[in-house]
């Protein structure tokens, strides 16, 4: 949908060869209100984390249940 891209748009990549200390700082910097945490082991889960920049809570979700939250506005359930 056009909301999905227009998401989508606003994503800033911050992989590479950056720690993910160094990448949550820059996304701290760009005031990023969410980041995607996305690795190999979230990849093979199929469970990625959301991480809340205001809250500081992060959540492991499906990147379809991810993606319908975003959209929609819906607060993240913390993760266990």
């Amino acid at each position: 949908s056009r909301q999905v891209q227009d998401l989508f748009d606003r994503v800033t990549e911050l992989g590479g060869d950056a720690k993910l200390k160094r990448a949550m700082e820059i996304a701290n910097k760009l005031a990023a209100r969410n980041v995607l945490i996305v690795g190999d082991n979230e990849i093979t889960a199929g469970q990625y984390s959301l991480k809340d920049m205001a809250s500081g809570e992060q959540t492991n979700s499906t990147l379809d249940e991810i993606v319908t939250r975003l959209v929609s506005g819906t607060p993240p359930t913390p993760a266990r």
